[in-house]
């Protein structure tokens, strides 16, 4: 199922307007769970909020220190791409899909 993961991130930036990588992933692993996926790494999740970042879906909007020196960074929606069709494959979109013809998608 392609796109669980973004639209997963997407529901709850939605809902909570701000959240640092490691909630966002204990919520998401919950989820998978629950639903029976394969749960992530936190790398393998922290890779993928990156890939929102890049393609400029979600933004960093605040830092704040962690535990034992660690910094945490908060994001949010990008409000201007609410409705990007990149959500539906953050992946494809960047063309990191191996044997997939990248689609550039634009609002």
């Amino acid at each position: 199922m392609k796109g669980k993961t973004s639209r997963f991130i997407k529901e709850y930036l939605e809902k909570k307007g701000e959240a640092y990588i490691h909630e966002m992933w204990k919520e998401f692993c919950e989820y998978c769970r629950k639903k029976g996926y394969h749960v992530p790494s936190r790398q393998s999740f922290g890779n993928y909020v990156y890939l929102l970042k890049k393609l400029e879906l979600i933004v960093l909007v605040r830092k704040e220190k962690g535990m034992k020196g660690t910094v945490r960074h908060y994001y949010a929606l990008n409000t201007e791409k609410i409705e990007d069709e990149a959500w539906n494959d953050p992946v494809n979109a960047l063309g990191y899909r191996k044997g997939v013809k990248k689609v550039r998608y634009h609002t």
